[in-house]
């Protein structure tokens, strides 16, 4: 998963949610914490090529909107990486969650940052426009490299301090359609091209370190 390590700027837009997102130094055995070696690195030690870690890679972040999503981003933004970034909300057009950041803020932070950002509008509750947005993807790029699901948006369906029998069954029901087969069908159509090129990143959590160390298949970050 991409997260590991801290990183103290706040991006705005994100609430905060960015402050301990992720240090990519670390997350790429890098930069301060441990070294390929085993060894620990001390905080001074820089990687001249942390700024371009993620160069020629290809990230899709959908729900980039606002919060952990936009974050995220934007340190994907921050190593050189393409990141297209997707949600609902656009300076053209609001969701029902009302809130006023929209994708192409987002995409003009990871551009900010020293990637490319792309915003697209998608609705992620539709398979149709996640088909096409893959599609145009693997059109442009070729490759997906790593795939972050970070689709919410249904703060404003909870009823807090209600019985669950007494919660709408509508708003509750839409809620799990967001927060759950957004993410189904965003992998369903984003895997495959996902998975057309290995030699990304993979992770490990043993409770002794944690250590995020290359493999032979690409980055998938599912939150």
């Amino acid at each position: 998963p991409l997260v590991g390590g801290e990183r103290h700027e706040e991006v705005p837009g994100t609430g905060g949610e960015s402050a301990r997102l992720v240090d990519l130094r670390s997350l790429l055995g890098e930069g301060p914490g441990r070294r390929d070696d085993g060894k620990q690195q001390s905080e001074n030690q820089e990687s001249p090529m942390i700024g371009q870690a993620l160069k020629g890679k290809v990230a899709l972040v959908a729900g980039a909107t606002r919060g952990a999503g936009r974050g995220i981003a934007v340190e994907l933004g921050a190593a050189g990486a393409t990141v297209y970034v997707t949600g609902r909300t656009t300076r053209a057009q609001r969701s029902e969650y009302g809130r006023p950041e929209t994708i192409e803020e987002t995409a003009e932070l990871v551009q900010g940052a020293g990637g490319q950002g792309i915003a697209v509008q998608v609705d992620h509750l539709d398979p149709v426009q996640v088909e096409a947005l893959v599609a145009r993807i693997g059109r442009e790029h070729g490759r997906l490299d790593v795939l972050v699901n970070d689709v919410w948006g249904a703060d404003i369906l909870i009823e807090w301090n209600v019985p669950v029998w007494q919660h709408s069954l509508e708003r509750g029901l839409r809620m799990l359609r967001l927060a759950i087969d957004t993410h189904i069908i965003t992998s369903h159509f984003a895997l495959p091209l996902l998975i057309e090129h290995p030699g990304g990143l993979g992770g490990r959590d043993d409770r002794r370190h944690r250590r995020v160390q290359r493999c032979k298949l690409p980055a998938v970050a599912v939150l």
